[in-house]
């Protein structure tokens, strides 16, 4: 699953809610524009997620990996 909506907290934090229970065992969700400044993204994630992978360090947008483990 790819989360890249909109990127104000609580829509974000809907988004995640809505669609990681969705996931199978093992599934993905990456979260676009993890890395931007202006959206909260990270925040949500950040507070949600313990473990998780940022994609595209360097780039201004970027991606947060996120599994969902057994």
């Amino acid at each position: 699953v790819i989360v890249d909506g909109d990127h104000r907290y609580d829509k974000v934090k809907s988004d995640i809610n809505s669609w990681f229970p969705k996931l199978k065992n093992n599934g993905i969700m990456y979260c676009h524009d993890y890395n931007y400044t202006n959206f909260d993204v990270a925040k949500v994630v950040n507070e949600i997620f313990k473990n998780f992978q940022v994609l595209d360090k360097n780039s201004n947008f970027g991606f947060a990996k996120i599994i969902k483990e057994e």
